[in-house]
């Protein structure tokens, strides 16, 4: 980060998601502390109200034609699409559902998973930057994922996942 921030002019602050006494050793102008920006605010919020057509996210295409294109989400679409999905999961508390969508949220915005996930109380497991079948599955149960969702594509490395993922389990 030290050396593209020379290059990132616009950029005014960057955050370390840790606490003080985690804080990379590097020199970085307007680097921030995620656990002491959190420890200044308070707890109370004035909920913005806004009508139901507001954007709620900002998604692009993967450019088949050559061409990103943003697509704006609405709010009430995007509740609408997570109640169903989320209905499994209630009550909340003592469900103990734990899930991992291995979906970006470009993507439909993760098919909902983060909004649905919240609304009934799931816990949600965002993966690793790895996303081979090992590395799933050590994270998987690491954080004791119960529900993992993704496409086809995703476990195609199924079969690899026990053989590989224990052996890196047991490793680390």
């Amino acid at each position: 980060m030290e050396k593209l921030a020379a290059e990132w002019k616009p950029v005014r602050h960057y955050v370390a998601m840790t606490d003080r006494a985690h804080m990379p050793a590097i020199n970085l102008p307007g680097l921030l502390c995620y656990e002491e920006l959190l420890a200044a605010e308070t707890p109370d919020m004035d909920w913005p109200e806004f009508d139901e057509g507001t954007a709620s996210s900002l998604c692009y295409t993967s450019a088949r034609r050559a061409i990103p294109r943003a697509c704006s989400t609405r709010t009430a679409p995007t509740v609408l699409h997570a109640s169903p999905v989320a209905w499994p999961t209630t009550p909340p508390s003592p469900c103990g559902i734990s899930v991992c969508p291995v979906v970006p949220m470009f993507h439909v915005n993760a098919w909902g998973i983060p909004y649905s996930a919240a609304m009934g109380g799931a816990k949600l497991v965002f993966p690793a930057p790895n996303l081979d079948g090992a590395s799933l599955y050590v994270s998987s149960r690491r954080k004791r994922v119960t529900i993992g969702l993704g496409v086809p594509t995703v476990w195609l490395a199924a079969p690899q996942i026990s053989r590989r993922g224990q052996q890196a389990a047991s490793t680390s």
